[in-house]
């Protein structure tokens, strides 16, 4: 078996349709290669333990606090999200081309222990969104003095 290298002769492709087709073949394995697609990214997570609590700590760029919704259930935590698209600078500016389109994100893990839902805090500071997750304490047997 031989293999042969083959070089594109732009007068090869010079025909409209060629071109169409070979444009869109490219954005698509771009697009894969490039891992931007329409899918949700995963945001990279720090969890740290301390003795009375979890503290997650997210990247998620182009989010603003609005766009951020956290969910948690038992020792579940979700964190959803969008980063909204990038605005024209002129509303009356033509768009010639674009590469930056809304970014949804999305991430779920699971903690060893349950969550004190009311008391968890949530901060985002320059795209890093910090959560305070609480521990449940344990609820320990009460004494009962009989008289």
């Amino acid at each position: 078996m031989f293999v042969i290298p083959v070089s594109r002769h732009a007068s090869a492709y010079a025909h409209p349709l060629h071109r169409s087709f070979e444009d869109r073949l490219e954005r698509a394995f771009a697009a894969n290669q490039a891992g931007v697609s329409n899918a949700a990214r995963t945001p990279a997570l720090d969890v740290t333990d301390t003795e009375a609590d979890y503290v997650a700590v997210l990247d998620m760029p182009g989010v603003a606090k609005e766009d951020i919704k956290v969910t948690v259930d038992g020792r579940r935590v979700t964190v959803q999200a969008e980063a909204s698209k990038a605005k024209s600078v002129d509303d009356a500016a033509r768009l010639i081309h674009r590469e930056r389109t809304a970014t949804p994100y999305a991430r779920s893990f699971v903690l060893p222990a349950d969550i004190e839902q009311a008391a968890s805090q949530a901060r985002l500071e320059q795209g890093v969104l910090t959560l305070t997750l609480p521990k449940r304490q344990l609820r320990t047997a009460a004494h009962i003095t009989v008289n």
